[in-house]
This record gives structure tokens, C-alpha cells and sequence, in this order.
């Protein structure tokens, strides 16, 4: 995962060193004995503890409460379990602290990547059922950000509304500024990097009531 690189070059301030990363994980459960989870095959990825106060997942062997792991489903291997930690929990929160419902518009900016991916899957099963358009760089995504940066064509492919959620897995200010203007009335933008938005006087033309949406514990209302 980027943040377990980001972890080691110290960008977190709660970790504590020394420390072996690592948020993600996928093996077997070789002890305690007495566990209904031993011998199993199980996965996880690490809240606010493994491999930031606890040393975690980059290691032979690692210590986690058995609340915090699922068993690995069936015709998955333990390399593909090992990935849905983090951008598949991420992509949950962003649909659900943004409150997506069924037949919304879901606009996402990153689809491509590991956790816009996750949220692309997720708005379009049944869990969310909403309709999914993306935004990147090239003509395989609904709009091109390099001919559109300013998202305009947002409004053509929703009648003329605009979506009711955008999703932000980039960080990338001047799409969620776009973003925002683009959103149909009482519209919510989720993004990995809320905390700056403040900071960037990021406002909602339509001064309606829109959700400003951390991925993580801490989510911000306006």
C-alpha cells in the first residue's frame, strides 16, 4: 500500500519507531491452538494500530485480535486476499459516510487506481446499486480530464443535474474544486484528502448541503 511507504518516511505522526509496516495481510492462523480461527486461512487489514503503534504485516509472523481478521472466501488465494484491506474498506466508507443510494450518480475521479477501482465495483453491485460514471486522463474513462478539466461534460451525461456523489481518490484540488461545482443540489463529495479542503477555500456554488467526507475515522459535515 502508498501509505505503508508514506508511513516509513515518517508521515504519520501516531507511529511510533522502530517499526515494521505494513496495513494489509492475508495467511494462516498457526496459534493459539485452542482458536476456532487456527489452521485457517484468513485476512485483514490493520485500523489504527498494525504497523503504526504494533509492528505489522511486512514480517514472517504477526499478532492480531481475532475480531480482526475474515476467512479468506472460497477460489481466492492468499496474494489476492492480501490486497482488499485497505481499498476495499476505504471504498466502503466513501459510499456509505457519503450516503449513496440506489439509482444516484456516482462520479468518481481515480477509477483506474486500487481504491477508485474498489469504488467502482462497489456503487454498481447491489450493495449500492447506483449508476457509475469516471473521470481520468484518456478517452476509456466517461470524461476526459485532459479535454474537460473543468468537468462541464458532467452535466451532458446527467441530464443536465450533475451527479449526486463524487468520489475523490486522487487528491487532486483542482478536480475536487470542479467536482463540487459540478454536483446536483444537496449533491456529497467524498475525498481521501478532506482535511485541506479548508485550507484551499474549497466552497459549494449552489449553497446546498453537501458532505465533506475524510476516508478514515474522522469525517467533516457542511
Amino acid at each position: 500500500q502508498p501509505s505503508d511507504l508514506l508511513n516509513t518516511l515518517g508521515n504519520f505522526p501516531h507511529t511510533t519507531f522502530p517499526r515494521i509496516p505494513g496495513r494489509d495481510f492475508a495467511g494462516v492462523v498457526v496459534e493459539p491452538s485452542s482458536s476456532p480461527w487456527y489452521g485457517k486461512s484468513v485476512y485483514g487489514t490493520s485500523g489504527p494500530d498494525l504497523g503504526f503503534t504494533c509492528d505489522g504485516a511486512h514480517a514472517e509472523f504477526v499478532v492480531v485480535h481475532e475480531d480482526a481478521v475474515a476467512e479468506v472466501p472460497l477460489g481466492m488465494n492468499l496474494k489476492e486476499a492480501s490486497v482488499i484491506g485497505v481499498p476495499w474498506t476505504t471504498a466502503y466508507l466513501a459510499l456509505t459516510r457519503a450516503n449513496a443510494k440506489k439509482n444516484e450518480i456516482v462520479l468518481i475521479f481515480g477509477a483506474g487506481g486500487a481504491e477508485g477501482g474498489a469504488v467502482f465495483q462497489l456503487a454498481k453491485s447491489s450493495l449500492f446499486s447506483c449508476r457509475v460514471l469516471t473521470a481520468g486522463r484518456g478517452d476509456k474513462y466517461d470524461i476526459d480530464t485532459t479535454k474537460h478539466p473543468d468537468l462541464k461534460t458532467a452535466k451532458d451525461l446527467t441530464f443536465g443535474k450533475g451527479p449526486d456523489v463524487v468520489v475523490d481518490t486522487t487528491g487532486d484540488f483542482g478536480l475536487m474544486k470542479a467536482g463540487l461545482a459540478q454536483l446536483n443540489r444537496g449533491g456529497r463529495l467524498a475525498s481521501e484528502f478532506i482535511l485541506y479542503l479548508k485550507r484551499n477555500h474549497i466552497f459549494d456554488r449552489f449553497n446546498s448541503y453537501h458532505y465533506w467526507v475524510k476516508f478514515g475515522s474522522q469525517h467533516h459535515e457542511c
